[in-house]
């Protein structure tokens, strides 16, 4: 058998490069295309079957094959899609890669899940947003970064706080800190009138 090309080489990596992908991912890849994980051996009908695939990844080519039973269906995909999307990863493929090889024993592709390691993916992301959304809330900001958040002086920032208008904690006598809760409650009243900014 004809080993591949060197036009078919470049092409490989090329590809790999265009989507991000780390040497170790793409020789995955590799190895589930085609049994092994050297590149440089691979023969021309196999260096086709992974730039098929590196194609497809892309989205340079739409996936002829069907659904089929047992494995994720085109609705856990979409969901899963969404998910990354929601998590801000979609212009890093590599952020759900690495998370999907972490967690789905090794697998880095959506296709080559098994429905129930879809399920499990899926719900893996929705922690990862809770847990997100959790620290987001959790969090707290100095008046100088609130007033900034909000889009209004630091000095009408510091009356509300002084008329006591704004829910706030001191750890220290000389530190104020504000709640993203009450960041995000005040940005409501700023855009309904209830802020009368002061320069």
């Amino acid at each position: 058998m004809e080993k591949l090309s060197a036009d078919q080489n470049r092409k490989i990596w090329a590809s790999a490069k265009e989507l991000g992908l780390e040497e170790e991912v793409l020789r995955d890849i590799v190895e589930r295309a085609t049994g092994q994980r050297s590149i440089s051996s691979l023969t021309r009908k196999q260096a086709n079957a992974v730039i098929e695939d590196l194609n497809r990844i892309a989205g340079k080519r739409k996936t002829t094959s069907s659904y089929r039973p047992g494995m994720a269906s085109p609705a856990q995909i979409r969901k899963i899609r969404a998910l990354e999307h929601e998590l801000g990863w979609s212009s890093d493929p590599r952020r759900l890669q690495a998370f999907m090889k972490k967690y789905c024993g090794g697998i880095v592709r959506l296709e080559w899940l098994r429905a129930e390691q879809a399920n499990k993916l899926i719900e893996s992301l929705k922690g990862v947003i809770r847990s997100e959304r959790r620290k987001q809330n959790e969090r707290t900001y100095k008046v100088s970064e609130a007033a900034k958040l909000l889009s209004i002086s630091e000095s009408t920032l510091r009356r509300m706080i002084e008329n006591e208008e704004v829910n706030y904690f001191r750890p220290t006598p000389r530190t104020t800190r504000i709640p993203h809760r009450e960041i995000e409650r005040l940005k409501k009243l700023k855009y309904n009138g209830g802020i009368r900014n002061e320069e």
